[in-house]
């Protein structure tokens, strides 16, 4: 059974822990309004640039996105995943807790292949 997206008034992109966990960790540092990143890591011109990222994909409005909104979104998480570019090396260098391993890659990749299939919620 598909996990679903989550619609909540937080912004959570889905009630999956494991998915949420990852995202949280990963991304929601520069693509949410909640992230904090640690001292050292805000010395990422990655960092330095989150309000750019914010308004390409900010979590913390993602209950606000209409369903085709976020289908778009996700489809651009797998293709930063896919390719590599998220979360950016020049953040990583610094915060390491933000590196995705293979299997949260694979984890990633098999949620958002079953969200982006199932279609708009």
């Amino acid at each position: 059974m598909p996990t679903k997206l989550a619609n909540s008034s937080h912004g959570g992109v889905t009630t999956d822990p494991r998915i949420h966990q990852i995202l949280e960790r990963s991304c929601y540092t520069c693509h949410s309004t909640t992230g904090t990143a640690p001292w050292y890591a805000a010395l990422s011109p990655a960092y330095m640039a989150a309000g750019s990222a914010r308004q390409a994909l900010n979590f913390s409005d993602w209950s606000t996105y209409d369903a085709h909104h976020q289908q778009t979104q996700l489809k651009s998480i797998e293709s930063t995943i896919n390719n590599g570019s998220m979360p950016p090396g020049n953040y990583t260098v610094l915060d390491h807790s933000a590196r995705l391993s293979n299997a949260e890659k694979q984890a990633l990749r098999a949620w958002l292949a079953t969200q982006i299939s199932s279609g708009p919620q």
